[in-house]
């Protein structure tokens, strides 16, 4: 009781410290005002560390977060994983769950197929159980009338379905994950009927079923948001997987962030209207986009290139980095240098390169990787999941350690970077 007693004083404390410091000094003085009492009070458990973090995202915000304490810790901490071999298990660092990205659904001599990539192997799954690391596969389908003639078959949905149970035996597996994306949103009942039917079919063995869903929107005839009824499906499987990224997408006509603070946890927000936090699992990036602009027209050159962790950190770095055709590209002037972005709660920076194009990146770092986590965890969710361990680098993985918090506190910075 005296103990409970004390911290409760000390975050008390701390809000009222942060909240006096804003009005007097600016955000300066109050980050680092917060991280020296917020290292004097942090072996006092995680209930310190959690009010810490509400204190901070509401400050920098200006948005209330509520104060979920019994949810501090995540009980899934994934990753998708498109290429399966040892290295990629090796950098599967804190993670519990691996998702590989093997089966598609395709037609041929006019039956429906569950096309398995030639990258699928029980030996990585066999190496991932030796580590603790369960394995839900992906089952995917993008294209709206291949769907729907799908949903539409019976006999092809329990052809489908036949296949998946003879996949998951061979390969020994301990879940599977559905990613249909692109769907008429007329065929909403349709699909969940079909997810209901291979949940029916895969829980006879015991197996782990989740969907995959984007954050609702205003349009019901959005083909990728309203393709969903969020709240049956909720009811069905045993996870949802908000893909809260593509905030900005790659043929995005205005550039932006992948996944901004403020729009992750609006996303957030709005699906747990539909979804219980227990069974929903916060879909966070591992990439970014780079936004190339001919410096000479001022017009936009592509759509948004994918950018690596290892590919930004070597812009900070070294000021170079490889694109994806392997040519070097040299950063020939700063135009802004890395700063972290208050009112996105993410990283940003743009420069001219040697190759003709300003390049413009939001980018994910430690600090914004973190910040989403404690989303999760403040809204009681049942854990994380990144896409994808292609984009990340080792020091990436320090997002799924279970004490972050204190690994960011006690690290050097590599840019200017603001700290919780």
């Amino acid at each position: 009781m005296k103990k409970t007693i004390i911290i409760l004083l000390c975050c008390v404390f701390l809000i009222c410290h942060i909240q006096l410091a804003f009005a007097s000094s600016g955000t300066d003085d109050v980050i680092n005002s917060s991280i020296l009492l917020f290292k004097f009070l942090k072996p006092y458990t995680d209930t310190i560390r959690l009010a810490n973090g509400v204190a901070f995202l509401n400050m920098i915000y200006q948005q209330k977060i509520e104060f979920v304490p019994e949810s501090s810790n995540l009980t899934i901490n994934g990753s998708w994983v498109r290429n399966t071999s040892q290295t990629t298990v090796d950098m599967l660092q804190n993670t519990n769950v691996a998702l590989p990205t093997w089966f598609s659904l395709t037609k041929k001599k006019g039956q429906f197929v569950v096309a398995v990539d030639k990258r699928a192997s029980i030996d990585f799954v066999n190496e991932c159980h030796s580590r603790g690391i369960e394995v839900w596969a992906m089952f995917s389908s993008f294209e709206k009338k291949l769907t729907r003639e799908l949903m539409k078959s019976n006999k092809g949905r329990a052809s489908v379905i036949s296949q998946l149970l003879q996949i998951v035996d061979s390969l020994n597996l301990d879940g599977i994950n559905l990613d249909f994306e692109n769907m008429y949103p007329e065929d909403k009942e349709l699909f969940t009927r079909f997810v209901r039917e291979v949940t029916t079919a895969l829980k006879e063995k015991d197996l782990v079923v989740s969907v995959d869903v984007t954050r609702p929107t205003n349009d019901p005839n959005n083909s990728y948001s309203g393709c969903y009824d969020r709240k049956a499906l909720g009811e069905i499987v045993d996870y949802v997987f908000l893909m809260a990224y593509d905030q900005h997408w790659r043929t995005s006509p205005k550039n932006g962030p992948v996944a901004s603070l403020p729009w992750v946890k609006e996303s957030v927000v709005l699906t747990l209207k539909e979804v219980d936090p227990s069974k929903l699992i916060l879909g966070i990036p591992f990439y970014t986009y780079d936004w190339l602009t001919n410096a000479k027209t001022g017009k936009r050159h592509s759509n948004g290139v994918a950018r690596s962790f290892n590919q930004i950190r070597d812009m900070i770095a070294k000021g170079e980095f490889i694109d994806s055709t392997n040519t070097k590209v040299r950063i020939k002037e700063w135009y802004v240098s890395p700063k972290w972005h208050n009112s996105q709660g993410v990283s940003y920076m743009k420069f001219l390169g040697t190759d003709g194009y300003v390049h413009e990146i939001w980018f994910e770092d430690d600090q914004s990787l973190y910040l989403k986590k404690r989303v999760a965890e403040l809204y009681g969710l049942a854990g994380i999941c990144a896409w994808s361990a292609e984009f990340a680098d080792d020091s990436t993985w320090k997002i799924f350690h279970p004490d972050l918090s204190q690994m960011i506190l006690n690290s050097p910075t590599e840019h200017d970077i603001v700290q919780p």
